[in-house]
């Protein structure tokens, strides 16, 4: 059976599609506005939802789309004649719930008297707090003291003034809260009711309220940050976060040994990449007091990187040693002194404070060393373990099975975060590694990414904030506005942000220019740049459109290309700023080109 579609009087054909479709499929919210039709039983209860409809969803757009603080005024300002006021100017504000707070006409507020409430409100101090202060009671008088040499005698002995009480700086913030009253009360007609009626209020005033608290030391942290924080951490106990941490901090080792081992490649020596690690420990040899933990931690870096370097010169060719034989030279000489100088400075003591699997890692590379000054076999030069060792992962039991620890702890942290059982089958603690890092990494890029989808923010306290107060001795010292949060609104921005106007004007200078202009042929700088900027686009789209075109050289670079090329300080005057940036232009060749495209392109027109 075929329904015939009826056309709207517009012409457009069709409908809004909602009767045609299985519309009861839809999940309901809660927000319901109410349908009327002619002979309708209007009820206060209609009436009533469709009010609150409409207030509820400016709430929405509100809370949602701006946010909470403050949109325009409301700057709290001090009285010179009365220094325990401040006075709130009008202005415009939001809080979380999405209420509309206005402030018609200033307030004058009496700080003193709120902080007076907020004390007894709070129950720390009931008494006034604005008592005079009290100084120090003085010393009792001493007698005389003798003659002594440097006074005259006869000159009263001179005694220092009582010490005055100590200036206490209290801190407080001010905040706006939206409120509403019921008032206009009326009498309902009569029902017949034999109980009667009472008088009902008519109309809901909204309006708003002043209070004063201590002030909250927070740090302004992005909701972001913290989500890509939570996404690093994943709330791990130490010993798994430390396990993610080592594995991912030698990733790159791991990467290496596992490509030595499958393809049998001889592995990379860089002998700029090592000098760096050479020249450290040769001014560490030099020293002789003990080691701090960030020492040997630095130590611990540059001695795998010593040792893997060795490792990796087995496998170099004549000619690729020749090229690293002072390099080689100085690691080996470093190696062979470095043993007894970390005894003499009590290395062995300061390693036992890191964690376990980096002190074994770095004892296993003292273990190494003495065996690279020896000539060693083809067979051991082919073993897994050594080229390992020359990837820069320890080949020792001790090591090999701290690393496996290691790779057990990060698959349960893994797993656990993941909500899924472990399935892998590594290949040794080398591959069981590769595997944990490359899950931690893909885990933490899907966290950071799912955290870039912002929340619908909570709503913990529907007061605004407007300023925070300096008060000492029962008077405002110093008002701080500047500590409120801000709504970024379009006319904000405009205000903080004035490019708008000076693109409008170089807009108008491109589509209305004066008279003056059309003689002199003179455009300003911006509107040049602008109508470059577009042009380029257009070329672009022309590419596009033409199959097989040639394309145009972009020769036309960048609005900030052609500012930055000027070198003009952003301090400078306008007329001195685009003279600068017309010479550059025109320098370069590229003011050429722009007035050239822009004549072609009206020539087309």
């Amino acid at each position: 059976m075929t329904t015939a579609t009826k056309k709207n009087p517009g012409g457009c054909g069709g409908n809004c599609g909602c009767r045609e479709k299985a519309c009861e499929a839809c999940p309901t919210g809660d927000y319901v506005r109410p349908k009327f039709f002619a002979g309708q039983l209007l009820t206060e209860e209609d009436l009533e939802l469709l009010n609150r409809y409409v207030v509820e969803k400016n709430r929405l757009h509100n809370r949602h789309f701006w946010g909470d603080g403050v949109v325009c005024g409301l700057a709290v300002t001090d009285n010179p004649c009365q220094p325990r006021e401040v006075t709130v100017e009008p202005g415009y504000a939001l809080d979380c719930c999405g209420n509309d707070i206005v402030v018609p006409c200033p307030h004058t507020l009496d700080i003193r008297a709120m902080i007076a409430e907020l004390r007894l409100k709070i129950g720390r101090d009931c008494t006034d707090p604005c008592a005079e202060p009290r100084p120090a009671p003085a010393p009792l008088p001493t007698p005389p003291a003798p003659t002594v040499t440097g006074r005259t005698p006869g000159t009263p002995a001179t005694h220092d003034p009582a010490p005055l009480a100590e200036k206490v700086i209290e801190r407080y913030c001010l905040y706006v809260r939206y409120c509403e009253s019921e008032g206009d009360p009326v009498l309902p007609y009569s029902t017949g009711d034999s109980c009667g009626g009472s008088c009902e209020a008519s109309r809901i005033r909204e309006g708003f309220s002043f209070e004063i608290r201590c002030e909250k030391k927070h740090t302004a942290r992005s909701p972001l940050i913290e989500r890509w924080c939570e996404c690093l951490t994943n709330s791990l106990d130490d010993r798994r976060k430390a396990a993610l941490n080592y594995i991912g901090a030698q990733s790159d080792r791991l990467y290496a040994a596992r490509e030595y081992i499958e393809t049998r490649t001889a592995p990379a020596f860089d002998a700029a990449a090592y000098a760096p690690a050479v020249e450290r420990l040769s001014v560490v040899s030099k020293g002789t007091t003990p080691f701090t933990i960030d020492e040997a931690q630095a130590v611990r870096q540059d001695l795998a990187a010593i040792v893997s370097g060795i490792a990796a010169s087995y496998y170099l060719s004549e000619v690729d040693r020749k090229k690293g034989t002072e390099t080689l030279k100085n690691m080996r000489a470093v190696a062979r002194s470095l043993n007894q100088v970390l005894e003499e400075r009590e290395f062995s003591k300061v390693i036992a404070d890191l964690p376990e699997i980096e002190r074994i890692e770095t004892e296993a590379f003292l273990e190494e060393m003495p065996k690279l000054a020896e000539t060693l076999s083809a067979s051991v030069l082919a073993s897994d373990e050594f080229r390992l060792l020359a990837a820069g992962i320890p080949s020792t039991p001790q090591y090999q099975a701290a690393l496996a620890e290691a790779v057990r702890d990060g698959q349960k942290a893994v797993s656990q975060s993941y909500a899924q059982s472990a399935t892998w089958q590594p290949r040794g603690p080398i591959y069981g590694a590769i595997q944990v890092y490359e899950k931690r990494t893909r885990m933490a890029r899907e966290c950071a990414c799912d955290a870039l989808l912002p929340p619908c923010p909570p709503c913990d306290d529907p007061a605004v904030l407007l300023a925070c107060i300096s008060y000492e001795n029962c008077e405002v010292s110093e008002i701080c506005n500047i500590e409120r949060r801000f709504v970024m609104t379009p006319v904000n921005l405009r205000y903080w942000f004035p490019f708008e106007g000076l693109l409008g004007e170089a807009i108008e200078g491109l589509c209305c220019p004066r008279e003056q202009d059309r003689k002199n042929n003179s455009l300003s700088t911006l509107a040049r740049l602008y109508a470059a900027f577009l042009l380029r686009d257009c070329d672009a789209l022309e590419n596009e459109k033409s199959a097989g075109g040639k394309a145009v050289p972009q020769d036309l670079q960048s609005i900030g290309t052609f500012i930055s090329a000027s070198r003009i300080a952003p301090a400078a005057p306008q007329k001195d700023f685009d003279s600068a940036v017309v010479a550059a232009l025109e320098r370069s060749g590229v003011l050429a080109v722009i007035e050239q495209r822009i004549a072609d392109r009206l020539k087309k027109k």
